[in-house]
């Protein structure tokens, strides 16, 4: 049985801000388990926050938009948004705890739950506000 939380049975965005902070957290775990704790400054972050966004939102697009169909032009924008909150939020938490074991998982969970909260998000302003799919 493979490993799934139920919130991304509901929320595609979840789903893809999980992909994006699981490839940035493990990025940055194996970065750190090679750096002591304070190497990297602040612009350092800044900049692998925003290569790592870049990859995960070309990801993002491989696998959701050409392998499941969902489209590349549709969810390109807000698949951008996505990896870029999810990318910036994990790799400065990640390097602020330090635990490099652990930055996969931190990255997961931070990106599902952007994820969920962009979805929400967007329901919210949606044309098809209250229309169950």
């Amino acid at each position: 049985m493979p490993f799934t939380l139920p919130i991304w049975r509901r929320s595609i965005c979840a789903v893809a801000g999980a992909m994006a902070g699981s490839l940035a957290g493990m990025v940055m775990g194996l970065l750190q388990s090679e750096m002591p704790p304070g190497v990297m400054s602040v612009a350092e972050a800044w900049e692998a926050s925003f290569a790592l966004a870049v990859a995960g939102w070309v990801v993002i697009l491989i696998v959701l938009g050409l392998w499941l169909h969902y489209g590349v032009s549709q969810i390109a924008g807000p698949a951008l948004v996505n990896a870029l909150l999810t990318a910036t939020f994990t790799v400065f938490v990640c390097r602020a705890l330090h635990i490099a074991f652990l930055d996969t998982i931190l990255g997961l969970l931070i990106g599902t739950l952007i994820g969920y909260l962009l979805c929400l998000l967007c329901g919210r302003f949606s044309a098809l506000k209250g229309v169950r799919l």
